[in-house]
């Protein structure tokens, strides 16, 4: 995380790696302290970085459904930063969302409101590595978790109908952008994971270099196998338990 002006960085403790462990509304997103890097890559690789990225262990269709408690195929609305900051400066951006399906969950009222730390206002802009970056007019299916029904963390100017508040689950892995592009006439989906490197839990040593950070797996289907594997997962965490991760 880090704090940015459009001349010069204005309050950035983290000026090597992000050394910052925090959570986002009740604990609900973590961003995993990078200090431990250090100890596991040698200086060249650490020079060799650019730019910061947020270290995540890699989550599946079927563990971003174990994980939510609203699924949903949505219209990106309106999006702004409040011009209110938080107690230790923090700056959201909150984003409207129109439903066109609810896959899974209950939605109470006629639209969800998804708050995301981060965003700019005036010169000043916060940016959280890996988090999903959402425009207005986008299709897009979210998986996500849910604050306490209309209490923001900072007040905001806007007058805003009935509506709930919502957290993405996993940063940028939580939100899957539909194309309706290809000739074919079926919708695909996609990830956007830039800012974020995935580290495997059974490996001992923490391996990460400029080339991990570039070329992260992306997955990419169409909405209906998306929407399938969904449905699956969930029938089977009721049935039989957690289900089996597929990448």
């Amino acid at each position: 995380m880090r704090y940015y002006s459009d001349h010069q960085r204005v309050n950035a403790p983290d000026q090597h790696l992000p050394r910052h462990l925090f959570q986002l509304s009740r604990g609900l997103v973590s961003l995993v302290a990078c200090v431990a890097l250090v100890l596991c890559m040698g200086a060249s690789q650490i020079m060799s970085l650019e730019a910061s990225a947020t270290v995540v262990k890699r989550a599946t269709v079927e563990s971003l459904t174990a994980q939510a408690e609203l699924i949903l195929h949505a219209r990106v609305g309106a999006q702004w930063s409040p011009m209110q900051r938080g107690l230790k400066g923090e700056i959201y951006t909150y984003t409207r969302l129109t439903p066109i399906e609810v896959w899974s969950g209950q939605l109470k009222g006629s639209e969800a409101l998804l708050v995301q730390l981060g965003g700019q206002l005036g010169e000043l802009r916060l940016e959280v590595h890996g988090d999903a970056r959402l425009k207005e007019g986008q299709e897009v299916v979210l998986f996500l978790s849910l604050g306490e029904e209309n209490k923001l963390p900072v007040s905001t100017a806007i007058e805003l109908p009935d509506y709930r508040v919502t957290h993405l689950i996993s940063l940028a892995q939580g939100a899957f952008f539909v194309d309706r592009s290809a000739h074919s006439g079926v919708p695909s989906v996609h990830q956007d994971l830039e800012g974020l490197v995935f580290y495997s839990p059974q490996s001992a040593q923490l391996k990460l270099g400029l080339t991990e950070v570039n070329h992260q797996p992306k997955l990419t289907l169409d909405l209906n196998t998306l929407k399938s594997r969904v449905m699956s997962a969930l029938k089977t965490s009721i049935t039989d338990g957690p289900s089996r991760e597929t990448p």
